[in-house]
């Protein structure tokens, strides 16, 4: 025993050791962070302008704030030491709203019971028990008495007028599930299946209720102003479901009010994403604020970045489109279509008096640089986008081995500046790098290539 204790002290003493030594050796290079890249395109001073923000993490203890400067080749960089662990990724914890086409699955040993009260532990349940899953339970038990236990299907208007539909909220949001109730579409001319499994080997049967062919598709983002924005679409192979009966009376965007409980820290920036904070649904202030004229697609909701405005985006009457809503009353601020034909908005960057939205559109991507005065945007340049010029050094590789992401962007003006995510994975490994492209209404005018350092970082564009 003894021998075993020296053991462990030996080892211990080395391994403190060891670290004290590299915690040593990397403190003593706290202010030396050196970033520098390889030049595909352009000369230095075509980054001009440009700066790259980088906090890095050692094991989340030793942390560094960078700042790179691709126009001088320069980096200022500081380094602490902390107890607490840092992260450098923020979570979005931020409330989001969905409603969705009811679905419910039973199980029982043996045989089927004479109702389906109390045969389940779900909450929701008695929501919509009484009004259609328990007649709908009772036509097929008697089928089944008559002919077997098999798949079947009814019309589902036999047991309801609307689609049962729920509310399903995240993010510390609690009493949302009361807005199903006001959203009613008619159950005319759909199905409901009832798919029966049963299982010999321990004698159980199996009964999974559905409404087959429904799309469904939805939305939300959660401003600071209290209102948390969603739009809802919900169609039967491939047609839109009647709102005549939606509240407002047609498809749009809707917004609740999720008021944080009290004693919330509601302070800090960005404090809507914290997990710390529980909000409150409060369904009577339920209205629709815009209405889908012509047919939307692909809609999607987002918020700009200083909170005050809600950015739909989808496909309107075939064309990309952009409606932005003042986030405090919800008004319309801005129809403006995005010059495509079909597609989507996967990211939006944006800051004070400009706005970058990343478009997809088939096999087509390009990034569309506006100015923005008051919640109106202007387009002013649009920069395809693709996997940016590669260096000498990459040059032989075939395109496909690499892979590519926009982390940030951003606009003055005049240039844009983009920082991707780019990987490599041939056959021998995989590399990382970051790159950062320069812009103007001519096309690429620099890039350079930043190997990503060997322990956690995040880098972002930042302002001159």
């Amino acid at each position: 025993m003894k021998g075993r204790a020296v053991a462990f002290f030996l080892i211990f003493a080395l391994s403190l050791g060891f670290f004290c030594a590299g915690g040593g050796l990397l403190w003593a290079r706290r202010n030396g962070l050196a970033l520098s890249g390889e030049l595909a395109l352009g000369e230095r001073g075509g980054a001009e302008g440009a700066k790259l923000a980088l906090r890095a993490a050692l094991e989340g203890h030793l942390v560094w704030d960078a700042e790179y400067s691709p126009a001088t080749g320069s980096t200022e960089s500081a380094a602490r030491w902390q107890l607490a662990r840092e992260d450098l990724y923020e979570p979005d914890n931020s409330p989001t709203l969905s409603l969705a086409s009811m679905s419910y699955v039973c199980s029982w040993a043996g045989s089927l019971p004479e109702s389906l009260a109390g045969a389940s532990d779900d909450p929701a349940n008695g929501r919509f028990l009484s009004y259609w899953l328990e007649p709908a339970y009772q036509r097929f038990l008697a089928d089944a008495r008559a002919g077997g236990l098999r798949d079947r299907e009814y019309p589902l208007g036999d047991f309801s007028d609307r689609v049962p539909l729920g509310a399903y909220a995240s993010g510390g949001v609690s009493g949302a599930e009361d807005l199903a109730e006001r959203f009613r579409l008619p159950a005319e001319g759909l199905t409901l299946r009832v798919d029966c499994a049963q299982n010999p080997a321990n004698d159980t049967i199996q009964l999974n209720f559905s409404i087959p062919g429904l799309e469904e598709h939805c939305a939300s983002v959660y401003a600071p102003s209290g209102w948390l924005y969603f739009s809802f679409d919900m169609r039967s192979e491939g047609e839109r479901l009647s709102g005549e009966l939606l509240p407002g009376g047609g498809w749009g965007v809707w917004r609740v009010r999720c008021t944080p409980e009290g004693g919330a820290d509601t302070s800090s920036e960005r404090w809507w994403m914290s997990e710390d904070i529980d909000y409150t649904c409060e369904p009577d202030t339920l209205e629709r604020v815009c209405a889908f004229s012509g047919d939307w697609e692909l809609h999607a909701l987002r918020l700009s970045g200083d909170g005050g405005r809600v950015l739909l985006t989808g496909v309107r009457d075939g064309a990309l489109s952009l409606r932005a809503l003042d986030a405090v009353t919800g008004e319309t601020l801005q129809d403006l279509p995005l010059g495509v034909e079909g597609g989507y908005v996967e990211g939006i960057y944006d800051g004070e008096g400009w706005a970058v939205f990343q478009i997809y559109a088939g096999r087509e991507a390009s990034l569309l640089c506006c100015g923005e005065d008051a919640g109106r945007y202007t387009p002013r340049m649009t920069a395809p986008l693709a996997l940016p010029e590669r260096p000498e050094s990459l040059r032989e590789l075939p395109e496909d081995y690499f892979s590519w992401a926009v982390t940030d962007a951003r606009f003055d003006g005049e240039r844009l500046y983009v920082l991707y995510e780019i990987s490599c994975a041939p056959d021998w490994g995989s590399s990382l790098w970051y790159v950062l492209s320069v812009f103007d209404e001519g096309g690429a005018v620099y890039t350079e290539w930043l190997p990503a350092l060997p322990f956690a970082s995040l880098w972002s564009l930042k302002a001159e």
